[in-house]
């Protein structure tokens, strides 16, 4: 036909190299992949005929070999746990707060509100119940509320398990 021009339809062709998988010098070629595409357009209008080679290599990844030894470690020793060591002089003049807890309540806003010279807070322990020892906000100790002279006191009549000291370091 006059006037129209037929567009030529391109043909791709694609060869693929083989994957080359060699090992030198105590390295290993983990990931070697060669990809080569050969692309081949024929244009019959113009006699035109152009090939176009296009080359890509994918990522190559090596690892070293590594020896792995076991390591060796020194025997533990026993360590004696009433052995107190000679330097503890040097912390014995650390001051600590020591605190008793006679008990404790849960009360809403307008019940502290509501409070007044008086008035009376109900704890949730009997007068015979122990009352905690806390040094330094942790309770190590329990005992029972004594009077010395005109003060308040408390003999200590149990000391927490030291279990349940170090389970109590974790809140």
């Amino acid at each position: 036909m006059m006037g129209t021009e037929e567009k030529p339809t391109p043909t791709p062709v694609e060869t693929v190299a083989p994957v080359n998988n060699n090992v030198h010098n105590s390295v290993q070629q983990t990931a070697s992949t060669a990809h080569v595409a050969t692309e081949s357009y024929t244009n019959s209008n113009m006699g035109y005929n152009s090939e176009v080679a296009y080359t890509h290599k994918g990522p190559e990844v090596y690892q070293e070999q590594v020896q792995v030894k076991q390591a060796a470690f020194q025997p533990l020793s026993e360590v004696a746990v009433n052995n107190v060591p000679k330097n503890i002089d040097l912390i014995l003049d650390v001051p600590l707060e020591v605190s008793v807890e006679l008990g404790r309540t849960k009360k809403n806003i307008r019940d502290i509100l509501a409070l007044s010279a008086g008035s009376l807070i109900e704890l949730n322990k009997l007068a015979e119940e122990p009352v905690d020892i806390y040094i330094n906000g942790k309770k190590i100790a329990y005992g029972e509320v004594v009077v010395i002279d005109e003060n308040f006191g408390v003999k200590i009549t149990g000391i927490v398990s030291g279990e349940e000291r170090i389970r109590t370091l974790s809140k």
